[in-house]
């Protein structure tokens, strides 16, 4: 896991610096709507007394599907309504995955199984 962010901070160091060099405030703006967002969710998720997001791993099954044709099709087409529809289909996926993840997490705990390592579908 360490040499997966290790990897992953070498190749986002480029993309940041250019957002540093256009605006600096650019990163701890997302930064900071990144966090909200995670911790908004996350209290969502754990304050809920019915654990209704355990119907939503279909959805995110069917949803990376689509998510990686549309991207594959972006790929070569370069459609800028493609590319939009994919962003904020995936913001809107992350969010939920959030959501789902986290009531996956609290149910198993309230069953005393406090192995989060374990394949998370198999509730």
């Amino acid at each position: 896991m360490s040499a997966t962010a290790f990897f992953a901070g070498i190749y986002l160091s480029p993309l940041i610096n250019l957002a540093i060099h256009v605006n600096p405030q650019i990163v701890m703006t997302a930064f900071l709507l990144t966090t909200n967002i995670f911790v908004c969710f996350t209290l969502s998720a754990l304050l809920t007394q019915k654990r209704t997001c355990f119907y939503l791993g279909g959805l995110f099954g069917t949803s990376t599907t689509i998510m990686l044709a549309l991207t594959l099709m972006n790929l070569f087409g370069r459609s800028q309504l493609i590319f939009n529809v994919n962003l904020y289909r995936d913001l809107l996926f992350a969010c939920g995955y959030i959501l789902y993840n986290t009531q996956l997490i609290v149910e198993r705990a309230t069953h005393d199984d406090m192995n989060y390592g374990k394949q998370v579908n198999r509730l």
